[in-house]
């Protein structure tokens, strides 16, 4: 069974991370390459797609590799958490977009679901504007979605259940990460705030993570 193989690989990591553990408190986040070993375990391809390359496993088996990796280190668990739980967007986008963000089902991304951010419609896609608090292993991710409301006019856009709402796929060197992690637990998820000043996504990098369609 793959994800059994994905736990073992994690498993065997354990004890690197256990003997980093000071190291990835005082850095506030997971050490590069802490992160990318944790990558090639293949962990955070659990929630993507077989279409995609990933393993689409089940609910309770993500939760088990999630629960091995936190054995070693609280912030080491929650990143792994957070990116192998953001990673399920990958299914709620449309084919080429999943294919241009996810085209690595191993990497983790980054991601906050709250539409902390604004988006005017414009020819090919929208211009993103906003800062959002919380996002975890974003100093070791290519990649980060944002909720967003839409904008006309200067007001949100409204539908007939409320604000229209939308996420937004950005490359993190497309928006500025904002040294806020300052805490006295899970110092090192480098749960960061993010912004973004104007940024156009075209139309194939946004998906509607609220949309039960």
């Amino acid at each position: 069974m793959q994800t059994e193989g994905i736990i073992n690989k994690v498993r065997d990591l354990l004890p690197t991370i256990r003997a980093r553990r000071q190291d990835i408190e005082q850095s506030r986040r997971m050490p590069r390459d802490l992160a990318d070993a944790l990558r090639q375990t293949g962990i955070f391809s659990l929630g993507i797609p077989r279409a995609l390359g990933g393993q689409e496993a089940n609910p309770v088996d993500i939760m088990k590799a999630i629960e091995t990796a936190a054995t070693s280190d609280g912030s080491a668990g929650w990143c792994a958490m957070i990116g192998t739980g953001n990673n399920v967007s990958a299914g709620y986008i449309n084919d080429r977009g999943a294919k241009e963000v996810w085209g690595d089902p191993a990497a983790p991304t980054a991601g906050i679901a709250a539409p902390a951010g604004a988006a005017v419609r414009v020819d090919g896609g929208v211009r993103v504007s906003g800062r959002w608090p919380f996002a975890s292993g974003i100093t070791h991710c290519d990649w980060v979605w944002a909720g967003c409301l839409i904008m006309e006019n200067g007001k949100p856009r409204m539908t007939p259940h409320g604000p229209e709402i939308i996420h937004v796929c950005m490359p993190t060197s497309d928006v500025d990460i904002h040294d806020t992690w300052h805490v006295s637990g899970l110092c090192g998820t480098g749960s960061n705030d993010f912004s973004a000043s104007d940024v156009f996504v075209p139309e194939h990098r946004i998906f509607a993570l609220l949309d039960p369609s």
